[in-house]
């Protein structure tokens, strides 16, 4: 549900300017031999096709934790991309809270991981 919620092609306008490209694959162009090799087709940005599959799972957004977006502070493409994924993901009634994170921080634990370390004994 999340990836038809998600407007990629809103996030590469206002956070990357036109200059993504989509792909299917393993994250990294040289390993490009690997990358689509079910000739999948990329997901659509697709609200309804997102609803369809939010109501399907079972999943009740409204008690559902929010679910948390680090970035790191001074990355401006990072926190606008945060606020589409935030907007978007709202359409569907989910709450995200976007962290900006000093980079001298941002490997750290977030506050979410420390809980449920302390809660399981690991995370």
């Amino acid at each position: 549900a999340i990836e038809h919620a998600v407007n990629l092609t809103d996030i590469n306008a206002k956070a990357f300017f036109g200059g993504l490209s989509q792909m299917i694959g393993p994250e990294y162009p040289s390993m490009k031999q690997f990358y689509n090799l079910g000739n999948f087709t990329p997901y659509s940005d697709d609200l309804n096709v997102a609803k369809q599959y939010l109501n399907k799972s079972g999943v009740n957004v409204a008690t559902l934790q929010a679910l948390e977006f680090r970035v790191v502070a001074g990355c401006s493409y990072c926190v606008t991309t945060a606020e589409l994924v935030q907007a978007n993901l709202g359409l569907l009634g989910i709450n995200v809270n976007i962290e900006v994170t000093p980079s001298s921080q941002y490997n750290l634990p977030s506050p979410m991981q420390t809980k449920a370390r302390n809660f399981s004994g690991s995370v």
